[in-house]
């Protein structure tokens, strides 16, 4: 199988709130502020942001997918999860 290459390498290794910086959808001040706010909360900085009404659940899917596979190749993904299902079936 040839190897696939990440979703968009734009964002290859940008965590979430950069990846909304990138995107326009926040500045890099109003993420430090969003960032001060939401480490007390003990949740994710996506449901942070959804809990505020800053973006949409369709918006968090959209901005985790980039954040997700813009890390790896579809490949290394699939390839991570066969191994996975292979090793449970062994190990039943």
């Amino acid at each position: 199988m040839p190897e696939q290459k990440p979703v968009n390498k734009k964002y290859l290794g940008l965590k979430y709130g950069e990846i909304l910086i990138k995107l326009k959808k926040i500045t890099p001040e109003e993420l430090d502020s969003i960032l001060i706010a939401q480490k007390n909360t003990k949740t994710t900085l996506g449901e942070f942001l959804l809990q505020r009404n800053l973006i949409t659940e369709d918006e968090q899917l959209r901005f985790l997918s980039l954040s997700i596979f813009s890390k790896a190749s579809w490949s290394t993904l699939f390839c991570s999860v066969t191994v996975s299902i292979s090793v449970s079936a062994v190990s039943m």
